[in-house]
């Protein structure tokens, strides 16, 4: 009873301690006129906060280690009560001490930096005494158009943390290594598109950044792009010079309604063409789910959060959705039909909105046909400029056609066109579909796809002017006011000259939520990724194939990334942890589109075994097939695969336009020596995506109440 007694008096004595050390801290710093007396006061509560911070380290070693075994041996019910409710409280303690630490690491700074004003005050007083600062400066006029001394800005200052601490502490050390990380911008080993001597190259993203649409808050610029079928969905890119991007959230991170369908992904289905708009202090997407009809969400930051999704206008085929605020108030969406769903395709539609732009209000009206001389016509976006509507919309087909831009005094019509930017002499194949942006210094640019096959649709900018209120977009040699692309070209006049920075590529799982390069190949489940940051590495749960299963194009939970440029290697680390209660378990490297091919390890009845595998017409339901095992012993594993594209084309390819892109599998046991496996694989594009590289875990489908798992270590892109 007297050990319960006294362990209940020390926690009740700390927690008043450390509450009497925060109001004495307050008081003294908001009370203290004296600027010495109040410094020397807060030092005093430094070396008290030091004591109670000792008190606790001592009543936690007397409980968990000089006397653990009398607590071991008392430990009735009640004496495990008051241990756990005392070293709970003595937690919270310590943790409101360090919070008390750093306040009064802040208020003894904020001291140091007011009596260095002071005596800023004081040298100009002087100055003044002596006739100076009024006959030859003009400080007074200064002081009176911004603000007097007193009120000038107190300066941030950093938390300083003790070399011993970070010497003794792996969690801090860990903090301060994944701060720094977060800090800087990532630059990709494999594509920069800023030469650093103020010039670029195109594709500014060499990935699969599917029908971009962009537009500029200030000086920032915010793009999107197709998603399909992957989550999270609407990725949100960021730039400040429309060349250096970075990806800093999704507008969609987990589903897309409707939630029931099943857990099997909807290839080339779900998120078409979007557009993204800033309105009133919000961003808005549009997009067309090709068989439900035009959705919208919104957002006040365009790093989230954002609204679920809103069944804007529904309808089978509506597609390529994109609103404009005119000046009168009203709201419009101009969008065009998928063939596929609507039996009609190669005209553009405008409806009104109401002005949430949450709801069609009108039915939509046919504005142009492009059945003549722009069939398949589609991807429009809306803009208004010296009282014209523009409708800005690519033709010809996606790998073979050109950008035409339409334009009217009236919402409605009469719409005249123009061809704007065509291949012409240049190796860009299909420039079209992308969005026109201005920069703060009243430069015109566009961005536009370029479809190459297997590596998708990659993201170019072109320079940009008007002529006769007509854009030209690249560079029109012949002066007809249709354009071709640039392959190089200075970068665009921001006003300002930024760090390089590419999308995030390589991943040491450091945090605790997905990376945002990731994405699933259908809606999220929440049981199949375990985000151990502290462990820095993510956890893949082996999860049922669904009952109709013939190979990975059925599989949901593939953890995957686009491919970032044309020549690069993909390397993994991971360590397969299967049950031994049934077979078949498998995880590995894959390399995913209508064609697949990877490592795979699988618990077989031999036990481990590494297979290369391909797998041809896998979206026509083709087996896989094996192109070489290997039996293992070590269940932690390296692999590798090595993308090599040197230019060459696929004549049978729709233009003769696509890429040849092969691929070179090898594994090691030790991530030094490399052993090839399996032959050589020619990637092949998803449905309307471009190929993707990643990871996966899965189990048969079977019931049962627990299953293995994979712990990926890290994914890293590089050049060899």
């Amino acid at each position: 009873r007297e050990v319960k007694r006294c362990l209940k008096n020390i926690a009740l004595t700390t927690v008043r301690n450390v509450m009497d050390l925060k109001r004495n801290m307050d008081n003294t710093y908001k009370n203290e006129p004296n600027y010495q007396i109040k410094k020397a006061k807060l030092m005093r509560l430094s070396e008290k906060l030091k004591n109670i911070s000792l008190l606790i380290t001592k009543s936690e070693e007397l409980i968990d280690n000089q006397q653990s075994v009398f607590f071991r041996v008392a430990m009735d019910v009640q004496m495990r009560n008051v241990v756990s409710d005392v070293k709970l409280q003595l937690n919270d303690s310590y943790h409101n001490l360090l919070e008390i630490h750093r306040q009064i690491v802040h208020y003894l700074n904020l001291i140091d930096y007011q009596n260095r004003i002071f005596e800023k005050i004081r040298k100009l007083k002087y100055l003044k005494d002596q006739f100076l600062l009024e006959e030859n400066t003009t400080i007074r006029q200064v002081v009176s158009q911004r603000h007097p001394l007193w009120m000038e800005p107190q300066t941030n200052y950093r938390i300083k943390l003790s070399i011993d601490y970070l010497r003794t502490s792996d969690e801090a050390f860990q903090a301060v290594r994944k701060l720094a990380a977060q800090q800087k911008n990532y630059v990709s080993e494999v594509w920069v598109a800023d030469q650093g001597n103020g010039k670029y190259k195109n594709p500014v993203l060499y990935a699969d950044y599917s029908d971009p649409d962009a537009c500029r808050v200030g000086d920032d610029f915010y793009m999107t792009s197709s998603s399909f079928n992957c989550l999270p969905g609407l990725q949100i890119l960021h730039s400040k010079d429309l060349v250096n991007w970075s990806i800093i959230g999704a507008a969609v991170p987990y589903a897309l309604p409707p939630i029931e369908t099943p857990e099997r992904p909807e290839h080339g289905n779900r998120v078409w063409a979007p557009a993204i708009r800033h309105h009133n202090g919000e961003f808005y997407i549009f997009w067309g789910d090709p068989d439900q009809g035009a959705f919208m969400v919104k957002a006040k930051d365009p790093k989230g959060p954002w609204t679920e999704p809103v069944l804007v206008k529904p309808g089978k085929g509506i597609i390529d959705t994109c609103p404009l605020w005119d000046e009168d108030g009203k709201v419009y969406m101009v969008h065009a039909y998928a063939g596929s769903r609507a039996e009609l395709k190669s005209v553009i539609t405008i409806c009104e909105l109401n002005a949430e732009a949450t709801k069609a209000i009108t039915p939509s009206r046919i504005v142009f046909d492009g059945h003549e001389a722009h069939q398949t016509c589609e991807g429009p976006k809306f803009y208004k400029r010296n009282g014209y509507y523009y409708i800005f919309h690519p033709a010809g087909g996606v790998p073979t056609g050109w950008q035409v831009v339409l334009r009217s005094k009236n919402v409605y019509g009469p719409y005249e066109w123009k061809t704007v930017l065509a291949q012409g002499d240049s190796p860009v194949n299909g420039p079209h579909q992308g969005a026109w942006v201005d920069t703060p210094t009243g430069e015109d640019w566009f961005l536009h796809f370029q479809d190459v096959g297997a590596y998708g649709r990659l993201v170019h900018l072109q320079p940009m002017k008007w002529v006769n209120d007509w854009p030209v977009i690249g560079i029109d040699k012949d002066g007809d006011g249709c354009g071709e692309p640039v392959m190089t070209y200075k970068k665009p006049n921001v006003g300002k000259t930024y760090p390089i920075c590419t999308p995030q590529e390589s991943d040491e799982f450091d945090g605790y939520t997905l990376s945002p390069q990731w994405q699933w190949h259908a809606n999220v489940n929440e049981k199949w990724a375990y985000y151990a940051g502290d462990q820095s590495m993510v956890r893949l749960y082996s999860y049922p194939v669904v009952k109709e299963y013939k190979n990975l194009f059925d599989v949901a939970n593939l953890l995957l990334q686009k491919a970032p440029a044309p020549n690069f290697t993909a390397t993994m680390k991971l360590t397969f942890k299967p049950v031994e209660k049934y077979k078949g378990e498998r995880t590995g490297l894959v390399v995913m589109g209508m064609d697949y091919a990877g490592l795979i390890l699988e618990n077989t009845d031999k036990g481990l075994v590494l297979s290369q595998v391909s797998c041809l017409k896998a979206d026509k339901g083709t087996p896989e097939e094996v192109n070489g095992t290997v039996d293992l012993t070590d269940n932690t594993i390296y692999l590798k695969v090595k993308f090599t594209s040197d230019g060459k084309k696929i004549s049978k390819s729709e233009g003769g336009h696509d890429l040849l892109v092969m691929c070179d599998f090898s594994y090691s046991l030790d991530g030094k020596k490399y052993q090839s496996l399996g032959k050589p694989f020619q990637a092949r594009e998803g449905k309307w995506i471009g190929v993707k590289v990643g990871t996966f875990c899965t189990r048969p489908a079977i019931t049962t109440n627990d299953g293995g798992w994979s712990d990926v270590d890290w994914f890293r892109i590089t050049k060899k």
